[in-house]
């Protein structure tokens, strides 16, 4: 259209040319004789040819605004059908279920997801009632949550028991908010199913646990009265025999030796193995322990031990943890004498107590000893109940101490290992949590 306009223009600019031309005689060859009518009709000719112009010029701007506006259409089309093709993605691949619902509870859309969530497909939910997929005992409290959100007085997270298409129950949380401009409950829901069976899971090995934990004070019971009551009879008639000694031959009184040298053992025994029971049911709330303070503690109390084998203990400065300071002074006490009794004769025993590894999640409590130490494949077995490296006579114990050791550690949500090379000595190593860390155990 623009091109037909620019030849008329032209057209009736020539022609206005040639009309003012002739009117003043200036035409080659010819006479022109001028009139009024001929006058208006130049005017008219003249006006009609900057009219044209003007519009030509009016329409070259109108185009190039349309173009841009055009260009600018079709690239938001392109983007929108780019974010279509995007959004579809999403929901096609989306492990979640979004759907939306009316004011009545009826789908208006869902997702593909739904085909594993609830065993059915877009398809057949759309038209139906939300309602329609909750179990029964449900429905009324999933009524009043969503009548909650539509009023905006209540919760945008709630979790139904949903009828599977295969007809189990599974487990749905659904997170949902109200659009009071589309009218419209826009939902995201989680199959959850396997989470519930998960805390089942749980609930029944805590309940085990438990039942575990009273029947282990029940034997703990029994073992502090009823196995030692015997014992103290074996012990007091052995005694009363020992009076009667003239009256027995030598290996009477051999006999009677052993009776009661293996039930002093028997008595140790119970004794460790009520402390190795007790160190959870025990046990005292954690607080912040001076490390110096019990193991100074521990040292005095080993006074004489450490003079009698002639040992020296080196301490140096150490940072604090937090715990249960009465059983952390037993595990103390158990690898300080462990360090000073497992020695080769006529060796000094030599110790080191220090801090390494000092890091802001813990630090590092380090024994170190000069004793016979042991082959590093037995570094599991030592904190095992009831387990010995060496012959009881060589060297006494119950072989307890390390697993009450550990379980005491454990419970203070610290590790416990050992690093040895036989006939060199042995280092125990407890890395303790920081203080800012340290969350406790329930």
């Amino acid at each position: 259209m623009s091109k037909y306009r620019i030849a008329i223009a032209v057209g009736l600019f020539v022609l206005s040319g040639l009309a003012v031309l002739m009117a003043s005689g200036r035409l080659p060859g010819g006479k022109f004789q001028f009139s009024p009518v001929m006058l208006l009709l130049m005017t008219l000719l003249a006006v009609l040819a900057g009219i044209s112009l003007y519009l030509w010029r009016l329409s070259g701007k109108r185009n190039d605004e349309l173009e841009i506006a055009n260009n600018a259409l079709t690239f938001y089309l392109n983007e929108e059908r780019h974010l279509r093709e995007l959004n579809g993605r999403i929901l096609e691949f989306s492990k979640d279920m979004l759907c939306s619902v009316d004011g009545e509870g009826i789908f208006q859309s869902v997702s593909p997801a739904s085909d594993e969530i609830l065993g059915y497909n877009p398809g057949e939910l759309v038209g139906t009632a939300f309602w329609d997929r909750v179990i029964s005992e449900d429905r009324e409290s999933i009524r009043d949550a969503v009548q909650n959100l539509i009023s905006g007085r209540s919760r945008d997270n709630f979790e139904t028991r949903c009828c599977h298409g295969d007809g189990r129950k599974v487990y749905v949380m659904w997170t949902a908010e109200w659009s009071s401009l589309n009218q419209t409950l826009f939902c995201v829901g989680r199959d959850v199913t396997e989470v519930h069976h998960a805390k089942k899971r749980l609930d029944e090995t805590m309940a085990e646990l438990q039942r575990s934990n009273e029947e282990l004070q029940d034997f703990a019971f029994v073992a502090s009265h009823d196995l030692q009551e015997p014992l103290r009879k074996i012990q007091t008639f052995s005694d009363r025999l020992v009076l009667k000694s003239e009256h027995l031959t030598d290996t009477d009184r051999d006999y009677i030796a052993r009776m009661q040298s293996a039930a002093r053992r028997m008595q140790v025994l119970i004794q460790d193995l009520l402390a190795y029971a007790r160190v959870s049911t025990r046990g005292k709330p954690f607080s912040r322990c001076d490390t110096n303070e019990i193991i100074a503690a521990v040292l005095s109390d080993m006074e004489s031990t450490i003079a009698a084998e002639q040992a020296s203990v080196n301490v140096t400065e150490l940072p604090p943890f937090q715990g249960d300071a009465r059983q952390m002074r037993q595990v103390f006490q158990n690898l300080l004498s462990n360090a000073i009794k497992f020695h080769q004769p006529g060796q000094i025993p030599s110790v080191s107590v220090y801090a390494a590894e000092e890091t802001d999640d813990g630090w590092t409590l380090c024994i170190d000893d000069n004793g016979i130490g042991f082959d590093v494949k037995y570094t599991d077995k030592i904190f095992l109940p009831f387990q010995r490296l060496n012959p009881i006579q060589r060297f006494s114990g119950t072989g307890i101490g390390l697993a009450i050791a550990k379980k005491i550690v454990t419970r203070h949500q610290a590790e416990i290992s050992a690093q040895s090379t036989p006939g060199k000595g042995t280092s125990f190593q407890i890395r303790f949590p920081s203080l800012s860390d340290f969350r406790p155990l329930l």
